[in-house]
């Protein structure tokens, strides 16, 4: 992702494509609170559905997550020279 043109992203996915179309089409980039948190780090983070958004928005009001069955993972950031952010998540079902 473009760190100064968030709409200019990559997916890379192995969930629906479904997802993915709406994930761009809404541009849910600039409202995850797993992406907002990987801009602003430069380690790898923990996190589940209790993550919120500015402190203020927990994920599940943010996404549905329960359709897709995932609640939390772990996120690997990568930022490189040219202002870009790359992220590999791994999630999971906490259940």
């Amino acid at each position: 992702m473009d760190k100064r043109n968030t709409d200019n992203i990559l997916i890379v996915t192995d969930l629906t494509d479904d997802f993915a179309s709406t994930y761009l089409e809404n541009k849910y980039q600039n409202i995850d609170p797993v992406v907002v948190t990987g801009l602003n780090r430069f380690t790898s983070f923990v996190w589940d559905d209790n993550i919120k958004l500015n402190s203020h928005w927990p994920m599940d009001k943010v996404f549905i997550l329960k359709t897709y069955s995932f609640l939390c993972g772990h996120t690997f950031v990568l930022h490189d020279n040219y202002n870009n952010l790359a992220m590999l998540t791994l999630y999971y079902d906490k259940v």
